[in-house]
């Protein structure tokens, strides 16, 4: 599964536009406004973007809650989005219960058993340096 791409239109006094978020797994967000960068940061999910376009302030609010992701949108101080990841986290949790309940054999190609061996290769890693201490 991808990493969310989000859009939500908004009403300035020019017009509207059109603001994009893209995500990815390592916790970088950018913000673009009508296809232009506007703010790049890292977070992974909890903390508040806040940038101005087209003299419209934008905030766009970011936390977890009980196993799915919150991204509130504000524009100049009003909620207008209460949680932009609502539908992505459907789509999301529906992925985790089908690859967890999937009958399939463990094979060593397979993303359980790769996650497995990083798993592993973790807790070895972090026992030989505490070791080393």
């Amino acid at each position: 599964m991808k990493p969310p791409i989000l859009h939500f239109p908004f009403t300035a006094s020019d017009g509207i536009h059109e603001c994009r978020i893209e995500l990815d797994w390592l916790g970088s967000e950018r913000y673009y406004v009508d296809d232009s960068l506007v703010l790049d940061q890292w977070s992974l999910l909890g903390k508040t973007a806040t940038f101005t376009a087209h003299g419209v302030k934008i905030q766009v609010r970011t936390r977890i809650e009980m196993r799915h992701g919150v991204m509130e949108v504000l524009l100049d101080e009003q909620v207008v989005i209460n949680n932009l990841l609502a539908d992505y986290n459907t789509e999301f949790s529906a992925s985790l219960k089908k690859f967890w309940v999937a009958e399939k054999p463990m094979v060593l190609g397979s993303l359980r058993a790769e996650v497995g061996i990083w798993i592993v290769l973790f807790v070895a890693f972090f026992i030989f340096f505490k070791w080393l201490k």
